[in-house]
């Protein structure tokens, strides 16, 4: 069974004196990626999080808790809150939006948890939260395990609360239902538990406490279900449902009892009704103790007795944070004091916050970092031999990481995204063998990797410089035998070393929009696992290399520039690569002479391809060929895209007619979306079929003087939202707005741009 994982993302600064290493200790969230594969949004979970609200009413706690190792379905979440934006730091805590349920086994989970911890905020508490909860609604464990309270606020409240459900008044019905409302986080739950456990409750209702979640998938039916399962202790999927009220009403039947209902949501009054029916067999003197965030659900319950849990103080905060972290505040200095309670006051007393802070010292958890604002980070990191994630989001002051980064031997993850001011990664970073992502996105002043960048990465999976747009060029010499990711998008390289096409474990190549890129290795197609070779947006990309046609598992490729080399790829190569999806560019198609090599390419096959351009210009610093028109007919016609297409662009065609497949056939191409013709300075005429393309939404036409009209079926394409008409002199007169002989086939089409 995997071990659980507690996931926290927040954003604290790290000092460079001891105290630094002690923020980075508790602030941080460590995430280990899963069978060390790239990062993502199941994996990682570090998306940036909306900025804090100043109404601590509406700001949450969430700690996120998933043990994937259980097959019955026994996950659950625990929610709370925390705002984090020290005043005399420069950093703030980010928190996300979304409260879910809490999970049975708090305790536990925490002792066993590796990972991270997930601070989200700016929650609209009263918002009911999506939940897949499947938590016992017996909940042995609740009622048979509590440690004891460290908050005297909320002794004095149990006190208070015990005193009313001992009471006995005559007037009282024989079910009194006592509420506890309060915000996620504020301990609801938790003062619930410790009521049940006081020696008092137990000897006045002995046997008779019971205990049901409730949640905010409130069904009738099944509540019912949790309660016969809890009293009757049966399994109520084996019952006769119209009999388990009445065993419910006969282990109820003249005895004192008391019932908590956990985290109630239901607002509606009837639902509520049909179900407290079931206990009115109790004893006068039973009680029904509630737990919600929802002071309306207390009322529609009619609660005789309502406790709303306030936030603790600032000194109730400090107080807890030290018990919950085993610290002693004589043995911390005044600095570890003063930023400790900046941290707690941005809790916003939310206990279970403080709590979790508290838990992460005193556990001394691996960690990573997320930050804003951070201008230096600490030598003192070096000391820190188990960190394993290291992340930092948003520090945009920050311009090197130290040295001893190179000490964290257990390192497997580094993440900056984005460090805009990031000159230079430290070269000690190739001490650490055990490395196996490094995500340096973002980072606009990094130009390349320090030389000491050599060597045998052993453990190396993932190495992502996206969007780090000054960066040029790789090391001419790696070893990264497990490399699975590599992604330069967005870079200034403008090749790739040989040592790429050696990496057999390689299934993804993301170069898209490198606007530098000349080249790739000839030796590509040597790399059988590529699934993702991204080439989109390369425009000076000369060719692709022969051999591409070997990477049958290609889904992506992107973009194809058919080239005149010897050593260049023929179009033919893409025969066999059926996986191909999304968009695919063919651009110099003025080099294909042959069009039975087009017709080899089979894209009529290729269903994947949503997106299709096909494109006989040229560079500007190419040399600009002869046309030979009949050739160009011949190719554009091999070259029919699969019927489910959805936007085609045609660029550079100088045919004077689209081929059959456009013209007779049109109508085949249900899907298709946007079509755009460009620079087709010969083409005489369009397909009368076209208003048999029921889902085209765009025609664009730009560049097309040979065009005298278009055809009379356009104003049947009532799904067409924008006509684009652009350097056709014909055309811009005949259908100028309002007044053109022919403006009224085009008048229906909500977007018309005629210049």
């Amino acid at each position: 069974m995997a071990a659980p994982s507690i996931v926290l993302i927040g954003n604290l600064v790290a000092m460079g004196s001891p105290l630094g290493l002690l923020c980075l200790r508790v602030v941080v969230a460590s995430f280990i990626a899963s069978g060390f594969a790239a990062p993502s949004a199941q994996q990682a979970r570090h998306l940036l999080l909306p900025a804090p609200s100043h109404r601590c009413h509406e700001c949450e706690y969430v700690v996120a808790e998933e043990d994937r190792g259980h097959s019955d379905g026994d996950k659950q979440t625990i929610a709370d809150c925390f705002c984090a934006k020290p005043k005399s730091l420069l950093f703030r805590c980010k928190v996300a939006h979304k409260i879910k349920a809490i999970k049975v086994k708090y305790e536990k989970i925490v002792k066993q948890a590796s990972n991270a911890i997930i601070v989200k905020k700016d929650l609209h508490v009263d918002r009911p939260v999506p939940s897949s909860n499947t938590r016992t609604h017996r909940e042995p464990s609740i009622l048979s395990h509590v440690e004891d309270s460290k908050i005297p606020k909320r002794d004095q409240e149990k006190d208070d609360i015990i005193s009313k459900i001992l009471q006995y008044n005559e007037a009282e019905d024989d079910r009194t239902v006592l509420s506890i409302v309060g915000l996620g986080g504020s301990g609801k739950t938790t003062l619930a538990k410790h009521i049940c456990h006081d020696y008092k409750i137990k000897e006045h209702f002995k046997e008779m406490i019971f205990w049901v979640y409730v949640s905010q998938d409130f069904d009738v039916d099944k509540l019912i279900g949790r309660l016969f399962e809890t009293i009757v202790r049966k399994k109520s999927n084996l019952q006769v449902e119209q009999n388990m009220p009445r065993e419910i009403s006969n282990k109820l039947g003249g005895k004192k009892f008391l019932l908590v209902l956990d985290d109630a949501w239901h607002r509606a009054k009837r639902g509520w009704e049909q179900f407290m029916v079931n206990l009115k067999s109790g004893a006068p003197g039973s009680k029904i103790l509630l737990t919600t965030r929802d002071l309306k659900v207390a009322e529609i319950v009619k609660s005789r007795h309502i406790f709303e849990l306030g936030m603790l103080s600032e000194d109730e905060s400090w107080s807890l944070f030290l018990k919950s972290s085993g610290c002693v505040e004589e043995d911390l200095g005044f600095q570890y004091i003063e930023v400790g309670k900046e941290i707690l006051n941005r809790c916003s007393g939310v206990p279970l916050a403080i709590r979790t802070l508290g838990g992460i010292l005193s556990e001394n958890k691996e960690i990573s970092i997320r930050c804003k604002g951070l201008v230096t980070f600490p030598e003192s990191i070096g000391k820190l031999r188990k960190l394993r994630t290291l992340e930092l989001n948003y520090a945009d002051d920050l311009e090197s990481l130290p040295q001893s980064i190179g000490d964290c031997q257990d390192l497997q993850s580094l993440i900056l995204y984005p460090c805009r001011k990031i000159r230079e990664i430290p070269g000690t970073i190739c001490k650490i063998k055990n490395l196996r992502a490094l995500h340096i996105s973002e980072c606009s002043f990094l130009k390349q990797f320090p030389s000491e960048f050599t060597g045998v990465f052993s453990n190396l999976q993932t190495i992502n410089l996206a969007n780090a747009t000054q960066f040029q060029e790789l090391p001419s010499t790696l070893s990264c035998p497990l490399l699975c990711t590599l992604d330069l998008s967005r870079t200034k390289v403008t090749m790739l070393p040989p040592w790429v096409t050696t990496i057999g474990t390689l299934e993804c190549i993301n170069l898209e929009f490198c606007f530098k890129l000349v080249e790739l290795p000839k030796g590509i197609g040597s790399l059988k696992r590529l699934a993702v070779l991204n080439i989109k947006g390369c425009s000076k990309l000369r060719c692709v290399p022969s051999g591409i046609g070997k990477l049958t598992r290609l889904t992506q490729l992107g973009l194809f520039v058919v080239g005149c080399g010897r050593d260049d790829a023929r179009i033919s190569e893409l025969e066999n690569l059926d996986r191909l999806s999304g968009k695919l560019e063919i651009r110099n198609l003025k080099y294909l002479k042959d069009p039975c090599d087009a017709k080899k390419a089979c894209l009529k096959q290729k269903n994947g391809i949503k997106t299709l351009v096909l494109d006989w210009s040229l560079d500007k610093e190419e040399k600009e060929l002869a046309s030979d028109v009949e050739q160009e007919q011949g190719v554009l016609s091999a070259l029919e895209p699969p019927s489910q297409i959805e936007s085609l662009k045609i660029k550079g065609y100088q045919g004077p007619c689209l081929p059959r497949w456009l013209m007779e056939q049109i109508g085949h191409l249900t899907s298709l979306e946007s079509l755009d013709l460009v620079y087709c300075g010969a083409l005489a005429e369009l397909p009368e079929g076209i208003g048999q393309l029921s889902a085209l939404r765009r025609l664009f036409i730009q560049g097309c003087p040979a065009l005298q009209c278009l055809p009379q079926s356009i104003q049947r394409l009532t799904a067409l939202q924008s006509l684009v008409i652009a350097e056709c002199r014909a055309l811009a007169s005949r259908y100028k707005q309002g007044v053109g002989p022919e403006w009224h086939l085009i008048s229906h089409i909500p977007f018309v741009r005629i210049s």
